[in-house]
């Protein structure tokens, strides 16, 4: 559901505009008044309104100490806000995405990541739009796409050797205004590495082993091998493998994981 945002500046506003609140509940006044500032800065991204925003209680109650007409004070107070450019809906062409790349698990900025705007399809699924634009090694980036339509756009990050953003944690875009602030997470990698030992007497089976990134692997008579396999780092799971013998009966082993970032774990598989 799409909301004026014009409409949503003046809520906010005149929750700041009502003196008895500020007045007698001034713990929860300054709460309300922090929050309303974040919110503004997540979304409209506006550094003067967020000044004024501080000053207007005080401004309001000033002007109603002068018998000041509530109604003009209100209007005097709202207007700047409207003209600052709360109206943040979205457009086409020119848009600044602007922000730092950061490792989730640790909040620790990635250095020469790469940082690419995505949009979403019609059939469904996101294509990329344009090239990947390289952050510095404090992982700040700061460029302009063209936007072609007015929805649909979102930004991902990914850097060697294996860190990524997650598509349920890249942050939307707003296209034709400006994005700044934003904070791209990445997950750090980790591996695991799967020994298959085929321990005498020799077996002829078949075999499938999961609990990672990707579908998994079916093996078909495997021998003595070792595979490694990427996963997400700071989550535990489990890695799970399925084992048929040659009259088609299945055993199932699993063992717990927890990998760290950037480490990697051994599972040894006998058979």
């Amino acid at each position: 559901m799409v909301i004026r945002n014009w409409t949503v500046c003046i809520f906010f506003s005149l929750q700041y505009l009502y003196p008895p609140f500020h007045e007698h509940e001034p713990a929860i006044f300054r709460q309300i008044t922090e929050m309303t500032r974040m919110w503004y800065m997540t979304h409209f991204h506006l550094a003067p309104a967020i000044g004024y925003l501080s000053a207007a209680p005080h401004l309001f109650h000033h002007l109603s100490m002068k018998n000041a007409s509530p109604f003009v004070a209100t209007l005097l107070l709202v207007m700047p806000l409207l003209l600052s450019g709360c109206n943040n809906d979205p457009t086409t062409g020119a848009t600044l995405v602007e922000g730092q790349v950061v490792e989730i698990q640790g909040r620790q900025p990635v250095a020469r990541a790469l940082v690419q705007v995505y949009q979403a399809g019609r059939g469904g699924g996101y294509g990329a739009v344009g090239s990947p634009y390289p952050t510095d090694v404090q992982g700040r980036f700061s460029f302009h796409f063209d936007a072609a339509s007015k929805s649909g756009y979102l930004v991902k990050a990914s850097a060697p050797p294996g860190y990524l953003t997650d598509w349920g944690l890249a942050p939307n875009l707003t296209a034709g205004r400006k994005n700044t602030g934003l904070l791209i997470p990445m997950y750090a990698p980790a591996w695991v590495r799967l020994q298959l030992v085929d321990a005498l007497p020799r077996s002829r089976v078949y075999m499938f082993i999961s609990g990672y990134e990707g579908s998994g692997d079916q093996l078909y008579y495997p021998r003595d091998t070792t595979l490694i396999r990427p996963l997400l780092a700071g989550f535990p799971g489990k890695i799970i493998w399925v084992i048929t013998n040659q009259q088609g009966i299945d055993t199932q082993y699993e063992q717990a994981i927890k990998p760290t970032a950037l480490d990697t774990l051994t599972v040894r598989i006998s058979f």
